[in-house]
């Protein structure tokens, strides 16, 4: 008898915008060339710096935000691997349709260099001059840009998804299915809310058998459940990029998540985040289970997910028999059988026709 494993995960879901009358529109531009700048993300803030609507910025520079209200808004705009730059408040009236260029900075941002310090030091909430804190900026623009590209209206896909059985040390494979989908941009795969993950964790318990192992999406990390709940620090890696580690905060009683968000040091480009769970059922090496998300900037300058799987453990029910007083008697133990991966990639894009909303 094996135990049931439902992996419910999640990568970059979508935000909805409400429809209303007030738009913040305009133009980004390159402040040294006055060339327009595709791709940028561009934020409209409320008074106290929380993100009301995103946007990226289309190819000729061109970008627009729809205000949930009237009121007193800012407009940060930041590309990866350049300085941010936000404006000065402004109001917007109802039904206003408003329009703000935005000159967007050359200055190219330098990373942090890994030290003894900065490699101990695990800080919740990244603050302002932090060292984690600059590698934050980049992956924070990173994960929005990706999950606004997945709205479905910027390209077309063709990919191959798979679900695997693995040996327990992942070397082998037992069973493997696989199916192709073609059609516009999707999730990856599909989440829960962050509080429901800060309340009940990463790994949940329904009935009996049944175990539901959850991962981080772009909601999930950009959340302020994960800031608080979550300590950051700067690490690196062997094959030379830069580290933002993760980990649950001491205070954290529940089934978490910890793990890296891999960034080239020379563009401040995403490449790659790794994750294992923690307070791990059944004494399971961490290591044997978690997930991998590949990211990648396509040629028209969206990035998109190319590549992922989320692996969990499959437990069975070892009996072993003996005789006592005359009759067979059993002991069973929960033993780690193998590992139920599922994943995907992209194998096509096809870019839609993009145009300027200005």
């Amino acid at each position: 008898m094996s135990r049931q494993i439902l992996l419910v995960s999640a990568l970059l879901a979508l935000s909805a915008t409400s429809v209303t009358a007030q738009v913040v529109r305009g133009t980004v531009r390159d402040s040294l060339t006055g060339a327009p700048v595709r791709d940028a993300l561009v934020l409209l803030l409320g008074d106290d710096g929380r993100a009301r609507a995103r946007a990226l910025s289309l190819d000729a520079g061109g970008y627009a935000l729809v205000a949930p209200a009237p009121g007193r808004y800012s407009i940060r705009t930041k590309r990866i691997g350049y300085r941010a730059v936000q404006s000065h408040p402004f109001g917007v009236a109802q039904g206003e349709v408003r329009v703000h260029d935005i000159l967007a900075p050359t200055i190219r941002v330098s990373l942090p260099s890994v030290t003894v310090h900065a490699q101990r030091h695990c800080v919740v909430r990244p603050g302002d001059g932090a060292p984690a804190f600059h590698l934050w900026e980049e992956v924070r623009t990173a994960l929005y840009q990706t999950q606004l590209a997945q709205r479905g209206d910027l390209f077309q896909t063709t990919a191959r998804r798979w679900t695997r059985e693995l040996d327990t040390l992942a070397r082998f494979v037992h069973a493997d299915s696989s199916w192709m989908l073609s059609g516009m941009a999707q999730r990856p795969f599909v989440a829960l809310p962050a509080d429901h993950l800060e309340r009940v964790g990463f790994i949940e318990r329904k009935g009996r058998d049944t175990w539901y192992f959850y991962a981080p999406d772009a909601d999930v990390l950009l959340s302020e459940a994960f800031l608080r709940n979550h300590c950051f620090r700067v690490t690196d890696g062997e094959d030379g990029l830069i580290g933002l580690a993760f980990e649950p905060a001491r205070k954290r009683r529940v089934a978490d998540v910890k793990g890296v968000l891999w960034l080239d040091p020379e563009t401040a480009e995403l490449r790659h985040l790794e994750f294992t769970y923690t307070k791990m059922p059944w004494g399971v090496a961490t290591s044997r289970v978690g997930g991998r998300v590949e990211f990648e900037q396509l040629a028209s300058g969206v990035w998109i997910v190319r590549r992922w799987y989320v692996r969990a453990p499959r437990m069975g029910v070892e009996r072993t028999y003996f005789r006592m007083g005359g009759s067979l008697q059993f002991r069973s133990r929960e033993r780690f059988v193998s590992i139920i991966e599922h994943g995907g990639e992209v194998l096509e894009t096809r870019s839609l026709v993009r145009f300027s909303t200005r």
